[in-house]
């Protein structure tokens, strides 16, 4: 590895995709930050590609779409997660955003919105102009763990139960089983709107649509894995796999699967497979606060929680800007417990529901 001079400041330039994707890897990236999933959900947005270099060496990458808010809120930056990094160090990740503002300013961006998916780093950052906000990811390492692989009691209690069906567990990420994974997420959608008064969604990230997952199919960064009981299909597990990396981003099962267990014979035995294949980890993704229900299953399965943050900035550009006042009075009032009553009772009489 090159050593750079830590005086030298670190400046943006916009770059191909193709130079983006060189030595990709050899970065501490995230799966979303790849070209192949950021062309996949444009939708015909444009997509920016970034280098950030310091005395002649790139020591960071990102990419961005520039997203269309509301009249009021103008055009802004948004980014998946946080940059991919040279080398894991919290100073080169904090010293990555002041340019990155700069940059957004000369492109006449009104905000930076920087999420956390997949982020293999775990600071807050504390970059002048910059806020964080944190979430929950649920990863199993499995570099360093031994076989026999452990679970909880319940994961290996559902397995034994859907075991007497004498399931199928096979890798095939062709036409025929992605057809089967929109099919059944539609029926997964149907069966948790009923649990979750609906508020389940199917393709759960920004920009995620049936046509962007079929996107990530043709560009060979999704892996599709489906259980067949008597010849049908009644699960299938959807996942983003580059470098012996694993994030699962959607399972889809139908009824029959729910009343059997499908779904964790399914994790159980996928968990196995692919700790043999010499993956070094499966993220089974986000648990937003608010959803603890899901953390119990998502431990059970191994998986550790593991604190995710992303970072965001207020307006940066005229007019704009101009709104900042506003927003740092709702967050002054957004830490009063009453205030927050408040929104959600008056979010429930306006739009006839409650937050989320």
């Amino acid at each position: 590895m090159t050593m750079v001079r830590v005086k030298d400041k670190i400046r943006v330039k916009e770059v191909s995709k193709e130079e983006y994707e060189s030595g990709l890897s050899d970065y501490c990236y995230s799966l979303f930050l790849t070209s192949a999933f950021m062309e996949s959900v444009a939708d015909g947005k444009q997509i920016i590609y970034l280098h950030f270099e310091r005395g002649g060496t790139v020591v960071a990458k990102i990419a961005g779409l520039v997203e269309y808010g509301s009249r009021i809120t103008g055009r802004y930056f948004y980014f998946y997660a946080g940059p991919a990094l040279i080398e894991k160090s919290e100073e080169l990740y904090n010293e990555c955003l002041r340019p990155l503002l700069k940059f957004a300013k000369r492109k006449g961006l009104s905000k930076i919105d920087m999420l956390y998916y997949d982020q293999q780093y775990q600071w807050k950052c504390k970059a002048k102009g910059f806020f964080h906000r944190t979430n929950r990811e649920f990863v199993r390492f499995l570099e360093n763990e031994e076989e026999p692989l452990k679970f909880s009691k319940s994961i290996k209690y559902n397995s034994r139960k859907a075991a007497k069906l004498e399931p199928k567990l096979h890798e095939e990420t062709s036409q025929r089983i992605l057809d089967k994974l929109h099919e059944l997420l539609s029926e997964t959608q149907r069966i948790r709107n009923e649990k979750f008064n609906g508020k389940y969604y199917p393709y759960p990230y920004k920009n995620m649509s049936k046509e962007a997952v079929d996107k990530l199919f043709a560009a060979g960064l999704l892996r599709l894995y489906y259980l067949e009981v008597d010849g049908e299909i009644h699960c299938v597990r959807c996942a983003l796999v580059r470098d012996k990396r694993m994030y699962g981003i959607m399972i889809a099962a139908d009824e029959f699967a729910y009343a059997n267990g499908l779904q964790h014979y399914l994790q159980h035995h996928l968990i196995t497979q692919i700790h043999k294949e010499g993956y070094k980890y499966y993220n089974v993704s986000i648990v937003d606060f608010g959803e603890d229900g899901l953390v119990s299953y998502k431990e059970s399965l191994g998986c550790k929680l593991h604190k995710v943050h992303g970072a965001y900035t207020h307006f940066i550009t005229f007019p704009h800007v101009l709104l900042n006042p506003v927003m740092n009075t709702g967050r002054f009032l957004a830490k009063s417990p009453l205030f927050a009553k408040v929104v959600k009772f008056g979010s429930k009489i306006i739009a006839g529901r409650d937050d989320d």
